[in-house]
């Protein structure tokens, strides 16, 4: 790989690079074989990265601390070189996160108070995760399955009508399931009148579900992967606290690095923040919040990542050794394998930096 780098700013990082097509045919075949067809431009990126950009980047001393944002200006049907570019953020010269030297009682509180809401949160997510049995029912309560006909109606005539749709109450906040609460087969219950054209839900049939519980034959908690409900419940709330906590002290670190630290937050690296939809505190950003909070929050992001590149240099194997417990966790935190990626790779970096500061003193 040939590899062209230029620093704008304090830390952004521009490189343009060059893969020979032996390089880079040799590494799609690779790809093919080892993923889904649909995946696979965007796992050959991944490859090149991993395989070349990582290595290149190195040997030039360029400590990447963010996400790499990496375009290619042609494809490997071309039958030619290669030629791409990556943005990214590189460690500064100096950057000191100041850290506190533990979390005050006040904070460990609220931390307790949100883990006390455990088997709230498990109920929740049996019901969300089929872990429950469905029982037919005359009246919609808020643990209800609704089956409905949805109706457009004008003048009393019935215009259109898409039947067996599925209401799950306990989940489906947007449609206020609240104002289905007492209804019965056969009830229309009106969701709105806009200009003449009512809509309405045709109830059709009701189930409640009834969340795993002591009683839950054992058979069908094993086609789970339990051994028993204890087994179960034992499971999620270890995963439910664990979790919890890590995110919790995590993001007391880095408001106390925020308040404290001295980080410069250059032009630069906002607009590299602003550019991707890979950072941690943004999901907080409200529309209708100032562009002020907005920045803190990119500020936040930037210096997760630098917290997470400080434990990587300092204990490189950290990560290595401890992601089956994270895969674990998750598993048991939302009771399937359908967790986000994106959310397993955040919670990942967390679980690193709670272990390593764990290890120098600040968490107990």
């Amino acid at each position: 790989m040939e590899l062209l780098t230029r620093i704008i700013g304090n830390n952004l990082c521009i490189a343009h690079f060059c893969l020979s097509y032996s390089e880079a045919i040799s590494l799609y075949k690779k790809v093919q074989i080892e993923c889904d067809e649909l995946d696979v431009e965007d796992e050959f990126i991944k490859a090149i990265e991993v395989e070349f950009l990582n290595d290149a980047l190195i040997d030039r001393d360029l400590i990447c601390v963010s996400l790499k944002e990496i375009k290619l200006f042609n494809d490997i049907t071309q039958k030619r070189s290669i030629i791409g570019v990556a943005r990214f953020l590189i460690l500064p010269d100096y950057v000191n996160l100041t850290l506190p030297v533990s979390i005050p009682n006040s904070y460990e509180n609220q931390v307790l108070e949100k883990q006390n809401d455990v088997l709230k949160n498990f109920r929740l997510c049996l019901l969300n995760n089929d872990y429950a049995t469905l029982e037919d029912v005359d009246i919609v309560d808020m643990d209800c399955v609704v089956r409905y006909d949805l109706r457009f109606i004008i003048d009393g005539e019935i215009i259109a009508v898409y039947d067996n749709q599925i209401l799950e109450m306990y989940n489906d906040e947007p449609l206020q399931p609240q104002r289905f609460v007492g209804a019965k087969i056969g009830d229309a219950v009106a969701i709105s009148d806009v200009e003449g054209v009512v809509t309405d839900f045709l109830i059709q049939k009701i189930q409640k579900k009834i969340p795993f519980n002591e009683t839950t034959p054992i058979e069908l908690l094993k086609e789970k992967g339990f051994v028993s409900y204890q087994d179960l419940l034992n499971k999620y709330q270890r995963a439910y606290n664990q979790i919890t906590k890590i995110e919790m002290y995590i993001d007391y670190i880095v408001d106390f690095v925020f308040e404290n630290a001295k980080i410069e937050f250059d032009e630069q690296i906002e607009e590299f923040y602003k550019s991707i939809d890979y950072f941690v505190y943004d999901k907080e950003f409200d529309l209708e919040e100032s562009e002020e909070k907005r920045q803190n929050l990119l500020k936040k992001s930037y210096i997760f990542d630098l917290l997470a590149k400080m434990v990587e240099l300092k204990d490189p194997t950290l990560l290595k050794r401890e992601i089956d417990i994270v895969i674990d966790d998750f598993r048991n935190y939302y009771l399937n394998d359908r967790y986000d990626f994106y959310d397993l790779k955040i919670y990942s970096i967390k679980n690193r930096i709670f272990r390593y500061l764990k290890k120098e003193g600040i968490f107990y």
